[in-house]
């Protein structure tokens, strides 16, 4: 009995800390402790907060800020294939509205973090600046190697 309690003890971490790489949320916990967001960034918790395994030592992060409901008052307009431009059609604004409707629920609050199980699958954007930070963190040293936002078109 003696034996098989030493043998548990040296399995336990060193700093006795949890075993990060096995929970999600103490890996999203630790991470938003470390990380420093550019100077450019919005408040963590502006952004929703995407996670997922990039490899066996990795997490990769994606933080975006929520995209707003459009304005229905703005108006529209469909470009033509001629260059010219006529008003949407009520199909149009219909279509438009659930694609904006579907995008909005899919994406995560602010404030709010969710765990994705494929790092291909996390929400993004092309560009924007700090609209999106990126984050990388290695999990056998619980350090943020990488935190930058988005690059501009």
């Amino acid at each position: 009995m003696k034996a098989l309690f030493t043998l548990a003890l040296l399995l336990l971490p060193a700093s006795g800390s949890p075993d990060l790489s096995r929970d999600p949320e103490a890996l999203m916990a630790a991470i938003e402790r470390s990380v420093i967001l550019p100077k450019d960034a919005e408040p963590l918790d502006a952004y929703g907060r995407n996670y997922a395994f990039a490899g066996p030592d990795m997490v990769v992060a994606i933080y975006l800020l929520p995209e707003r409901p459009s304005n229905p008052d703005s108006g529209c307009e469909e470009l033509r294939e001629d260059m010219t431009s006529r008003p949407c059609s009520k199909k149009d604004l219909e279509e438009m509205a659930r694609d904006e409707a579907a995008r909005l629920a899919a994406q995560t609050p602010a404030g709010e973090r969710r765990w994705h199980k494929d790092p291909n699958g996390l929400p993004q954007t092309f560009d924007g600046g700090c609209t999106q930070v990126n984050v990388r963190f290695r999990i056998s040293t619980r350090s943020v190697e990488r935190v930058a936002c988005n690059g501009r078109a």
